[in-house]
């Protein structure tokens, strides 16, 4: 809800932000009013699965997606949209689900597919089942090569010390197997 934005702006950038979300977004503007009113963040209500056509080609030096791809269901298309809007030499990151860890949590039959999941939720108190996508390694870094992008860094994150303290169990069995991955590309110049 911000989080990333905030951070942004405190390293000197501009920043458009969007979720689907509204109740993100709403959260968002609360932690980002004053860079909003100064003009450094706009917050756009967007779904990934469709163009970004309100961006121009060219455009931004960073795309940064935490978390966020695993609720679209065709990459390509968008990692397709996030070259197009990328300047050449421009980053593209992102962190999605871990593919082995995904295909156990789901007890995929069909490991090689992309293929609609859920789970519970309850970050808003509200427990609500939240629809994603499974997807293998393959289908997570095909679309990305076949964008254009060169792959410069993959992550398999394990805890922080501080998980530790907050849940020592579940930080057990992350130091033994990861839950995501993050992913650093660059668009060629």
């Amino acid at each position: 809800p911000g989080s990333y934005a905030q951070a942004l702006v405190e390293r000197g950038a501009i920043v458009d932000s969007f979720d689907m979300s509204d109740r993100m977004l709403e959260l968002a503007g609360r932690r980002l009013a004053e860079s909003i009113a100064a003009g450094q963040v706009k917050l756009h209500h967007l779904d990934m699965s469709y163009p970004l056509t309100m961006f121009s080609d060219q455009q931004f030096d960073i795309v940064n997606a935490p978390l966020c791809c695993d609720y679209v269901e065709d990459w390509r298309s968008l990692f397709r949209e996030f070259f197009r809007v990328l300047k050449p030499g421009g980053h593209f990151q992102f962190s999605a689900g871990h593919p082995a860890s995904d295909a156990e949590l789901h007890r995929t039959e069909d490991y090689f597919s992309v293929e609609q999941v859920s789970y519970p939720w309850s970050g808003f108190d509200v427990p609500v089942v939240v629809p994603s996508y499974r997807r293998s390694f393959a289908e997570t870094l095909n679309p990305l090569i076949e964008a254009g992008f060169v792959l410069e860094k993959f992550v398999e994150p394990k805890p922080t010390e501080d998980f530790l303290k907050v849940d020592p169990r579940r930080y057990q069995i992350l130091m033994h197997r990861p839950c995501f991955i993050c992913i650093s590309a660059k668009k060629p110049k």
